[in-house]
């Protein structure tokens, strides 16, 4: 949700100019009694970040490790060999 501290926080972990997919359950704008997107509902989402990774629900913050743990990315995916390769 574009309100929500811990998926701003969550994005700023891939860094800037990461493509994640995603979904913005609340496209709108939020208002107290104002649906979710039908895809955030279709998949129930309740809480924020919710990620949906190999048709397993995950809520909340997730580090970039259990992320690509759980995607099964193969890549270099720690924080400092990610800056170890800008430079």
């Amino acid at each position: 949700a574009f309100w929500c501290s811990h998926c701003i926080e969550q994005k700023e972990y891939f860094g800037s100019g990461a493509e994640i997919p995603y979904v913005e359950c609340f496209p709108d704008g939020w208002e107290r009694g104002t649906p979710v997107a039908k895809s955030c509902d279709a998949a129930k989402v309740q809480g924020f970040p919710t990620w949906i990774i190999n048709g397993k629900k995950i809520e909340g913050e997730q580090t970039l490790e259990e992320l690509a743990k759980l995607s099964g990315f193969q890549g270099q995916n720690d924080a400092a060999s990610m800056v170890a390769d800008l430079f």
